[in-house]
């Protein structure tokens, strides 16, 4: 409470693994629906990794619609679903009598393999990268943007993962400013963002 005590205002939360998805939501949703997160009354909430048991038990007790956005390389998956079980059994929850989703990334991806997947959103991520590693250096805006375009998909996913978590900010206000963007959206996010439309009767 002493750090998320805007959960006890939220119509609904988004809880996500770190600090990048927690800076890229807000971002996404404000694309997706043309208004800030905030004025949904919606909260995106970065759990510190897997620790989403406090927050799922939290909104539960409290009948507060929640979706988790998971990453989905390695065993994620089967860990997160462990989680969610774990909590449903302490606290006695059924969680189809619940507003909960549970979306995962593509098969394989954490959120920069996801990201660099997304062919439309590639250029705004060496845009991000740019502004992040030259800020207002025009001298080498040029040179860095070429050297980035370069990049083979793994190695501008390489690069974004040492940049890690710095480039989220910098991508969330640059896709902001793109007025067609919706297909820069992951699948996951719009299906979280749709389930969260059919809950608040939107």
């Amino acid at each position: 409470m002493r750090f998320r005590g805007e959960m006890f205002f939220s119509r609904a939360l988004i809880l996500v693994e770190g600090p990048t998805e927690e800076n890229l939501v807000p971002a996404m949703f404000e694309l997706y629906h043309d208004c800030r997160i905030y004025e949904e009354g919606v909260n995106c909430i970065g759990v510190g990794g897997k620790n989403y048991r406090p927050f799922l038990t939290f909104a539960f007790s409290f009948d507060i619609p929640v979706c988790v956005i998971s990453d989905n390389d390695g065993n994620t998956k089967q860990e997160v679903n462990a989680t969610i079980k774990r909590v449903e059994e302490h606290q006695g929850f059924n969680l189809a009598e619940k507003n909960f989703s549970i979306e995962f990334l593509g098969e394989g991806n954490d959120i920069a393999r996801e990201l660099v997947g997304i062919p439309e959103l590639r250029g705004k991520i060496i845009e991000a990268l740019v502004i992040l590693e030259t800020g207002d250096n025009k001298a080498h805006t040029s040179a860095k943007k070429k050297e980035l375009s370069e990049l083979r998909d793994e190695d501008l996913l390489e690069h974004l993962r040492k940049k890690k978590p710095s480039y989220a900010d910098f991508l969330s206000e640059v896709i902001i400013e793109e007025p067609n963007g919706k297909e820069m959206i992951p699948d996951a996010f719009v299906r979280t963002f749709e389930k969260m439309d059919e809950w608040m009767g939107q």
